[in-house]
């Protein structure tokens, strides 16, 4: 396997082994007010271009598997991912004098930390994907408001960082080719 099929490997996994676990809010395009629910989208990479006109609105929740670092030595590599989180969590809905809005309640940090905390398990349970091996520690993060990512309310990102073990497939010299033929 090559980068590029470990990368599509672990969307792969995730697609099949969590976002199916996961219903999460996501915020209706016409009215913030309705909610839906559904399973997370997973992206490769990066997240995709948000169309004109939309916002965020259009990606939450989802989550995004990023390569960090694929570093080779003496027949093994570690692919050093990164899966990004995106949630959305409105908080509230309050009515007043037959008027409803939302009221923000700072509580989206759990349903991230409660989606960090599935892919990281389902990982670790798991063990393996493709010709990799989870391999420790998985560090989990979230970012703060102020961030150089903007992390605001009602939306809430992490990540989870995660080292990625794999055997390099064995390349004879010529000369050792030859004479094992």
């Amino acid at each position: 396997m090559n980068t590029e099929q470990r990368i599509d490997a672990i969307c792969e996994f995730l697609r099949e082994h969590v976002a199916p676990e996961l219903m999460m809010k996501k915020p209706n395009d016409d009215d913030e007010l309705q909610v839906k629910m559904v399973s997370p989208e997973v992206y490769p990479t990066y997240l995709p271009p948000i169309d004109s006109g939309k916002d965020w609105k259009s990606l939450a929740p989802c989550l995004v598997v990023m390569p960090l670092k694929d570093s080779r030595d003496r027949g093994e590599g570690i692919l050093s991912v990164r899966v990004g989180v995106m949630t959305w969590s409105p908080g509230t809905r309050q009515v007043e004098d037959e008027k409803m809005t939302l009221v923000y309640d700072r509580d989206g940090w759990r349903t991230l930390y409660t989606v960090m905390d599935m892919v990281e398990s389902t990982l670790s349970a798991y063990h393996s994907i493709g010709d990799m091996s989870v391999e420790y520690p998985i560090v989990k993060t979230h970012y703060e408001e102020g961030s150089p990512v903007p992390d605001t309310q009602p939306y809430y990102l992490g990540q989870i960082d995660v080292p990625m073990n794999y055997i390099l497939p064995v390349r004879l010299s010529p000369e050792l080719n030859k004479l094992l033929e």
